[in-house]
């Protein structure tokens, strides 16, 4: 295992205006991701970097945030529901 970068998926990756806990899967699919944390996060997997996403949205919406992250072309190794901890 490389080293290991764990990111809060929401106010870190994504920009949005909503609380985890208040979004609805319209405004999930629609929020887009910070340029920055884009780009070095797509740099570090590149380069063999573990990446997590840590989240306190509901599993619900697991389905969608994984289109969200495949739509916009971020790379990770395990995205991880609070709720599932």
């Amino acid at each position: 295992m490389g080293s290991l970068f764990r990111f809060d998926l929401d106010e870190v990756v994504v920009d949005s205006e909503e609380e985890p806990f208040e979004a609805t899967e319209l405004s999930l699919l629609n929020a887009k991701p910070y340029v920055d944390a884009w780009y070095f996060i797509n740099e570090w997997f590149g380069k063999g970097f573990d990446i997590e996403f840590y989240t306190d949205r509901d599993p619900k919406f697991r389905e969608v945030t994984e289109r969200w992250l495949r739509e916009w072309d971020i790379p990770y190794n395990e995205l991880i529901f609070r709720k599932d901890v």
